[in-house]
């Protein structure tokens, strides 16, 4: 969560160091897209990771191809922790992603999660469209500039009309029932299949 008065700290630290993360929201989105990679290994994911989240100094060195596996169970005990207290940190209804950077669902009911909606990596050219629609803001452009946290209040107040909050809508929309809603509910589900997210 922004906070106006304090603005933002991203500061780590870890053994009584202070680290500056790197948390523009491309970075972070670049995070997510490198942990949802299956075809890569967990130790390079993990120190992928974190050599693109720390900003110049991180508290090891850099990956070394030779010893992979070097700090690796503390590099990801790292990782998790800004993933917890950074990412997803105050946004128990937004954009939420798990470890291995899949979305996690914005609600949930008595039955247990209810599916995600959307997908940062999939609905990336809907969401770019939404931005410059509602805010006028070239997300290529503030690469670099835009920070995680301004990025994701941004996304959760788009306006209902942009293209990422009409999709959202059809993948949440249930199926009419009743006399005389075929056509209706045919309509909704060729929607749902063409705007479907992949497992």
């Amino acid at each position: 969560m922004l906070s106006l008065a304090d603005g933002i700290d991203d500061i780590y630290v870890y053994k009584n160091e202070k680290y500056q993360l790197d948390l523009s929201f491309d970075n972070v989105l670049r995070v997510i897209e490198l942990t949802e990679n299956n075809q890569l290994t967990n130790d390079f994911r993990v120190n992928l990771a974190v050599d693109v989240l720390f900003e110049n100094v991180m508290p090891w060195n850099p990956y070394d191809e030779d010893n992979p596996f070097s700090n690796i169970e503390e590099k990801s005990i790292v990782l998790l922790d800004i993933f917890e207290n950074y990412i997803v940190k105050d946004n128990d209804e937004g954009i939420q992603c798990d470890i291995d950077g899949n979305p996690m669902p914005s609600a949930t009911n008595e039955d247990g999660e209810e599916p995600a909606y959307y997908s940062l990596t999939q609905d990336s050219d809907y969401i770019f469209a939404s931005f410059l629609q509602d805010y006028n803001i070239d997300l290529i452009d503030v690469r670099g500039k835009l920070h995680w946290y301004k990025f994701r209040a941004l996304f959760e107040s788009l306006r209902d009309d942009t293209a990422i909050k009409s999709i959202m809508s059809i993948r949440q929309a249930e199926l009419p029932s009743g006399k005389g809603t075929e056509k209706e509910r045919d309509a909704l589900i060729k929607l749902k299949n063409h705007y479907k997210l992949k497992d």
